[in-house]
């Protein structure tokens, strides 16, 4: 079922794991000359990103995201690793057509969590036989985590098509849902920053609107809101928070918007906020 703040948010949904935060002032000479008509608010940088974040975890499992995501964190194929198998030793040629070196999404039962001769990790995912297995080669950031695995297990991995060898594919740079966030939601913090300190003139408009809206919204949160601390084990409670009240339908929000517009070449604001 979509969650409140889903629709609340322009479709954003799912959980945040990482909050990253984001307001002082960079100092260095290569400073966008923007950064300098505005100080962030750490509150509307914190809470942008919250909600960024939970766009990005939400189109991880197979959401309607927004195209801030789409455009950035290409996921390819999702297919299960049985399916994997099956079609790699039907026709391996055509598979690596398909495949190799292309982003795809992989799901299934984890059969061993291993190393091989070089000391690197990887998950033998169900191929649908006792020696029918998908061999899943972890990226650094999942490999740190590989403890969270357990034999049995589903787990749905984001990598990256390889080929077969001596009899079994092999997908590679695979990360965790939970990696994938953690990996990515720096671009967040980021576009928060470019757009917020007016040196966005290559992003979409609409996303540009979209991300000074979210950080707006942030600033006027009451005060005592858990969306001021909201992480990933408290999260519901700011969704709770959000559902009583819609800061970004506020005219506070709007009045800030329109204030901001020309300095940092926002476009127009013609549709209602939050709608």
């Amino acid at each position: 079922m979509m969650r409140k703040s889903v629709k609340w948010a322009l479709g954003i949904g799912a959980v945040i794991v990482v909050l990253i935060a984001i307001g002082k002032k960079d100092e260095s000479p290569n400073t966008p000359e923007g950064w300098k008509q505005i100080s962030l608010d750490p509150r509307g940088a914190a809470f942008a990103q919250v909600l960024l974040a939970q766009d990005l975890a939400f189109y991880l499992d197979g959401g309607k995201s927004t195209e801030f995501w789409k455009s950035r964190v290409p996921l390819g194929e999702r297919i299960s690793s049985r399916k994997f198998y099956s079609i790699y030793h039907a026709n391996e040629i055509s598979a690596d057509e398909r495949f190799k070196g292309k982003p795809v999404v992989i799901t299934g039962a984890i059969g061993g969590i291993n190393k091989d001769a070089f000391g690197n990790a990887y998950l033998a995912l169900d191929g649908g036989g006792m020696f029918s297995t998908v061999h899943a080669n972890l990226a650094d950031e999942t490999e740190a985590m590989a403890g969270r695995f357990a034999k049995g297990n589903n787990v749905t991995l984001f990598c990256v098509g390889g080929t077969m060898i001596i009899g079994f594919p092999v997908v590679e740079k695979c990360q965790s849902r939970d990696a994938m966030v953690n990996v990515n939601s720096r671009q967040a913090g980021d576009a928060i920053r470019t757009v917020m300190t007016g040196d966005s003139s290559g992003m979409d408009a609409k996303e540009r609107q979209f991300i000074a809206l979210l950080y707006l919204t942030g600033t006027v949160l009451p005060e005592g809101s858990a969306c001021e601390t909201a992480t990933v084990s408290n999260f519901d409670d700011c969704e709770k928070d959000l559902s009583k009240n819609n800061p970004m339908n506020s005219q506070e929000v709007k009045d800030k918007y329109s204030e901001l517009q020309k300095k940092l070449d926002l476009p127009s604001l013609t549709i209602g906020a939050g709608k």
